[in-house]
């Protein structure tokens, strides 16, 4: 079977999924950078890479694995295992799931 990659359908899909995946991390703010005065788009690249991966999203443990894997190539590979990730992860595909054509 030849690989596909998995994209959004539509423009409006993309910015919809870089809405919602923005404000789940900036609210989840790890790292309190931007409770410290960061920049609002202090996490902006992680976001867009997060974003990317959402079509490959079909589950709760797919959220929480990019969450981990996005978060710990930026930062600090022991504060964002999977598990330190779950709940934040866990609510990106509850988010998923609500917007069905993303």
């Amino acid at each position: 079977m030849p690989h596909t990659r998995e994209r959004m359908k539509t423009k409006e899909d993309y910015k919809r999924a870089q809405r919602i995946v923005k404000t789940l991390i900036d609210s989840w703010d790890p790292q309190m950078l931007l409770a410290g005065g960061a920049p609002d788009d202090e996490f902006d690249e992680e976001i867009n890479e997060i974003v990317r991966r959402v079509p490959k999203i079909k589950s709760e443990e797919d959220a929480i694995q990019a969450i981990s894997l996005v978060m710990s190539s930026a930062f600090d590979t022991e504060e964002f295992t999977p598990e330190k990730c779950a709940e934040t992860g866990k609510m990106l595909f509850a988010l998923c799931k609500e917007e069905s054509s993303i």
